[in-house]
């Protein structure tokens, strides 16, 4: 004796849905996964720097642009396949350029001028040192005429004729 379980035929539908979405565009739906083209990043945020990690499979290190404004990081990369032999009939040819994007604003300013990047076996390392906010400081205010012919009162004071 099998117990009846209300959800099991909702459950086999999406399995059954998933599968059609997976067979038609190669990947089931998912909202966490990146749009076809965009970079998966990982953002670590330590004392003094972010950490950035984005996965960029089949590409050269001078193919990949970083770029940083601020606190807004762009990444770009180009994957180029090798050119097509006339002499070659191909059974099957699924490989293809493929170009990457991404852009992502960072929870504070970086210095680029000590930023690292560094490539290694389809991994782009970022180091971003945080840029130094400047210290908010105190100014002092001081009576009587200030510059521009204003009195502490704010009234402009009366020009002198001699």
């Amino acid at each position: 004796m099998e117990r009846w379980d209300p959800f099991r035929d909702l459950r086999s539908m999406r399995e059954a849905m998933d599968r059609l979405f997976r067979d038609s565009w190669g990947r089931p739906l998912d909202s966490r996964l990146p749009d076809w083209g965009d970079i998966p990043v990982d953002v670590a945020e330590k004392d003094n720097e972010f950490v950035v990690r984005a996965t960029i499979p089949g590409v050269r290190p001078e193919d990949i642009q970083v770029n940083v404004q601020g606190d807004r990081l762009t990444l770009r990369a180009e994957s180029q396949n090798e050119q097509e032999r006339k002499d070659e009939r191909y059974v099957v040819r699924e490989r293809y350029a493929t170009s990457f994007y991404r852009t992502l604003t960072l929870p504070s300013p970086v210095n680029t001028d000590q930023a690292d990047a560094r490539y290694d076996q389809g991994v782009l390392t970022l180091t971003l040192p945080k840029a130094q906010v400047e210290k908010s400081s105190q100014i002092k205010v001081h009576g009587g005429e200030q510059p521009g012919g204003m009195l502490e009162s704010g009234t402009p004071a009366a020009p002198q004729n001699m």
